[in-house]
């Protein structure tokens, strides 16, 4: 079974965007971003990810929970690590995403700093307690590159 059949069986989504549906992969244990069309009046936010992850240092890439990327009938997904969300571990959004404009990476507490730095540098902008989230391992991750 490749991942490209689990992707096929895929039927009710984790979670929902104007452009792409979140699905889980009990089998494998991860999520998969999938575009829900080809849209050219969208700027197709799995490539602009994929892109970014592409310029990050191996560092960088460990405030983000992407495993991988491919295609999938012509169109590009995203596989991830199953992430909880700040929302889901019942955690407010930090102060310092409110404040980052105005803030030094010092003034961040330590367990934020990879995610403050990555945002800063490149111009993650919606960044909230949806968008951010916790790894097993205890790693503060970027679940979407919302970009400025």
């Amino acid at each position: 079974m490749s991942l490209n059949h689990s992707i096929a069986q895929f039927k009710k989504p984790i979670g929902k965007g104007s452009e792409r549906v979140a699905y889980y992969s009990k089998k494998y244990n991860v999520v998969i971003k999938l575009l829900r069309e080809r849209d050219p009046y969208n700027y197709n936010q799995n490539t602009v990810e994929i892109e970014l992850y592409k310029r990050m240092t191996p560092e960088e890439r460990l405030a983000t929970p992407m495993l991988g990327y491919g295609e999938y009938k012509g169109l590009p997904y995203i596989v991830m690590e199953r992430v909880k969300t700040l929302y889901e571990l019942g955690t407010n959004t930090p102060d310092w995403i409110m404040e980052r404009n105005s803030l030094t990476v010092e003034e961040v507490p330590e367990k934020f700093r990879p995610l403050f730095t990555i945002m800063k540098k490149y111009g993650i902008c919606d960044a909230h307690r949806g968008n951010l989230g916790e790894t097993e391992d205890g790693r503060f991750v970027i679940l979407d590159f919302g970009i400025a």
